[in-house]
């Protein structure tokens, strides 16, 4: 029953591996010193590394087959090369996004304890793309390169969330066994973001076949705060005189700063007809790699002083390394009639059987390379899907102020690799064997804007939901984020 006990907790704190991701503090500090080489906070938790621009936003992000404007260095950089309107000028992007974020986390971690609800709502306002195409021809050969920058929205503040509860406990006084009430009140802030950064060109490869490459590195950095307090009325005071009763009070801070990166290519194939346009990329496997510094303030506190070592502790350099997948994405494009285009894309992403390496010590070898030894753990990924469809109209309204209005809209469903935890068995060997079910993110999209001889101006309504629950632990995650983004693009 022990071993049971030991390897359910366990899959509980790799389980909830993904609900940090989200901001969700589960530990505390006894959690830290005893699981803290566990950690694996801050990795986003749909790992939904696509593109930007307002336009495929506004399509629902379905713009591998289509990835024909200033930001397809981001999906296809084949469709940085286009056929039948090729760019003969430098193009320069730039949008703004305001992003709305309601987030929730609902627990009941005893079955003695109520649930306890925890909502967090914030609004980020940021420049979350910008792209410079540039056309080159060598030696007669059209190749058109680009740099371009993203923000995703989507991983912003489903990564970021904070709560402040207090619950009550009931102990028995450890001199006549009285049982008598304490609080446990915890307040923590968390943000995170991702950042990624696209180099690419694209090229002709074959009659009416391009060919792009990209090498993609993301980043960001996460930050959380956790103020823990227990508070004891008419307790014994520890290692006072005459079992001195009072008001004791502890007080634990904890600081966590994550920064975490990746570095992958992007294969492009696109085919483009009068009609039909197709995309095909390849996304390579690489490393997701952490790197987690955790600073642990504790202070005891007597009927207002301070009572006890102030307990200082710090856990730096924490490594945490997942693996991520090889990608297969695959999207078509089709004008239905010289105004409108449907596009429909679909990624494959297999997780499953991708694991968590945790740095557990690390060799110093003087002039040679450092060694490190790391620990294997199974995240329980799943493989995943992403499906997304949009449409574009193109409205000539014959006014000279607004000549061309395209009007758009798009859905799509994006599967996380951590899956809901419905029941759990366990196996002959005592192992613990989750049963699961998939979870994802679905998002509605509105778009439209104004094109000019040399300046696009584009607009984008997006509405993101999501859930992830683990109900043998009965904790429940949800999201809702609204975002509106506005870009200039200029032919210059």
């Amino acid at each position: 029953m022990k071993g049971i006990l030991v390897k359910s907790l366990a899959l509980m704190v790799i389980l909830s591996g993904s609900v940090v991701a989200q901001g969700l503090p589960v530990y505390n500090q006894g959690y830290l010193q005893s699981y803290g080489s566990m950690l694996m906070m801050a990795y986003p938790a749909a790992r939904d590394f696509n593109g930007g621009g307002v336009r495929a936003r506004g399509m629902g992000n379905a713009f591998i087959g289509v990835s024909d404007d200033a930001s397809a260095v981001s999906w296809n950089p084949a469709g940085l090369y286009r056929q039948d309107n090729q760019y003969e000028q430098p193009v320069i992007s730039l949008s703004y996004q305001s992003l709305s974020s309601d987030a929730g986390f609902s627990s009941k971690p005893f079955t003695e304890f109520d649930s306890k609800q925890f909502d967090f709502d914030d609004v980020a306002n940021d420049v979350n793309f910008m792209s410079i195409v540039l056309p080159i021809r060598l030696k007669g050969h059209m190749f058109v390169g680009s740099l371009a920058y993203s923000r995703l929205g989507d991983e912003v503040y489903n990564s970021g969330m904070g709560f402040d509860v207090m619950m009550p406990f009931d102990a028995p006084d450890s001199l006549d066994g009285i049982d008598r009430q304490f609080t446990y009140q915890v307040e923590t802030n968390y943000r995170s973001a991702v950042n990624v950064l696209n180099i690419g060109f694209g090229t002709r490869l074959y009659n009416n076949w391009s060919f792009g490459l990209s090498v993609n590195a993301y980043g960001g950095k996460a930050a959380e705060a956790i103020e823990e307090t227990v508070t004891w009325e008419d307790a014994i005071i520890p290692g006072a005189s005459n079992d001195q009763r009072g008001t004791y009070i502890i007080a634990n801070d904890t600081w966590d700063t994550t920064s975490f990166s990746g570095v992958y290519f992007t294969l492009g194939f696109k085919y483009t007809s009068e009609r039909l346009s197709a995309g095909l990329i390849i996304k390579t496997p690489h490393t997701l790699k952490e790197s987690i510094d955790v600073l642990i303030e504790n202070q005891g506190y007597a009927n207002g002083n301070e009572w006890g070592a102030d307990v200082t502790v710090h856990r730096d350099d924490n490594i945490v390394e997942l693996d991520q997948p090889m990608i297969l994405g695959a999207g078509v494009g089709y004008k239905v009639t010289e105004k409108l285009l449907l596009a429909v894309d679909v990624e494959y992403r297999p997780y499953e059987g991708g694991m968590v390496n945790r740095r557990d010590s690390l060799q110093l070898v003087p002039g040679g390379t450092d060694i490190e030894y790391f620990t294997e753990y199974d995240p329980f990924w799943e493989n995943t899907w992403a499906f997304r469809t949009g449409a574009e109209y193109v409205w000539e309204t014959g006014s000279q102020l607004f000549p061309i209005v395209p009007l758009r809209a798009g859905f799509g469903y994006v599967q996380l690799p951590a899956p809901n935890v419905d029941d759990y068995t366990v196996d002959d060997l005592l192992n613990v064997v989750p049963v699961t079910s998939k979870t994802a993110i679905t998002k509605w999209s509105l778009g439209t804007g104004v094109r000019w001889a040399q300046i696009d101006l584009d607009f984008a309504y997006e509405k993101s939901t999501g859930d992830l629950e683990n109900s043998v632990f009965v904790q429940k995650w949800s999201t809702d984020n609204s975002a509106f983004s506005v870009m200039f693009t200029g032919y210059f």
